[in-house]
């Protein structure tokens, strides 16, 4: 997957080798983490968000005051703001989704361009799931 990114000269974000255990500092050349470098795209409020499709949390139970977590789920289609959304092939949202709850953590939503999509059904990637995401 590096060698494809780097092949195809993919922008916003970086494949960091993972180190196979916490003594060792050799690092594994099969297994990467994806680092986004551009966590800009500015979810719309057009996007429903909330705890249920009929319970959008009124009382904003899960919502942070600052607006860094948006709320606990996403209810509608993604909708962001098209001058946030910068000339990367991958980005992550700004704000969060989620609850810190035990092991769960609030998530940005990452997002990809039509030619990071493309490149990945054509190379028969597997193991993601996308969702239409609009500009506005």
């Amino acid at each position: 997957m590096q060698e494809l990114f780097s092949r195809h000269q993919i922008k916003g974000a970086q494949l960091n080798p993972l180190r196979h255990n916490k003594k060792s500092s050799s690092e594994s050349s099969d297994w990467f983490q994806l680092i986004l470098t551009n966590n800009e795209a500015e979810i719309a409020p057009q996007t429903k968000v909330g705890i249920a499709p009929f319970d959008e949390d009124e009382k904003g139970t899960y919502r942070c005051p600052n607006g860094d977590t948006l709320e606990l789920n996403l209810l509608s289609e993604l909708s962001i703001k098209a001058s946030t959304a910068l000339a990367s092939d991958i980005m992550g949202s700004r704000q969060y989704l989620g609850d810190r709850r035990g092991l769960l953590r609030p998530e940005r939503e990452i997002l990809i361009s039509q030619r990071l999509y493309r490149l990945l059904k054509d190379e028969k990637i597997k193991g993601f799931k996308v969702d239409v995401a609009h500009l506005v």
